[in-house]
């Protein structure tokens, strides 16, 4: 079930990535050995970051609510202020067993305040608007371990 959900976030970071254009990588990072798992794809280009994908997985407990009825009822509109975002996707998936979350940043559209109040609403947010290197070291510091 891991390599199923992983193998489909690294299709999903492909496609939200475009086709493939020289110069460009993708880095993935995994996070979380109790509670939820997030996995984190980055694509960049030199040290610039241009787009990030967040794929969470967890049980209904780690949002904090007893039920699939009750997530939906929370977590099934995006928080205020982010629904029109340019460059900003929020969604949940919610099954019997938990939900899957994806988050997803475009750096080459979206405005510096408009993602601050993404950092500011969405409230669980790993690094900031940085370069590559120093990202890369936020992200290692709460626990994101690259993988290859």
């Amino acid at each position: 079930m891991k390599r199923f959900f992983i193998a489909a976030f690294l299709l999903l970071t492909l496609l939200v990535a475009g086709c493939k254009v020289e110069n460009k990588k993708i880095l993935v990072f995994e996070h979380g050995e109790v509670g939820p798992k997030t996995w984190l794809s980055l694509e960049v280009q030199g040290n610039r970051i241009l787009n990030r994908v967040y794929l969470t997985k967890g049980s209904y407990s780690d949002l904090g609510v007893g039920d699939k009825n009750e997530a939906e009822a929370l977590y099934s509109v995006p928080p205020a202020g982010l629904k029109d975002i340019k460059g900003f996707e929020l969604s949940y998936d919610f099954t019997e067993e938990g939900f899957v979350r994806e988050l997803v940043i475009d750096h080459t559209t979206i405005s510096p305040d408009d993602l601050n109040l993404i950092v500011d609403r969405v409230g669980v947010w790993y690094g900031d608007n940085v370069d590559l290197p120093n990202l890369i070291m936020k992200l290692e510091q709460v626990g994101f371990v690259r993988l290859e």
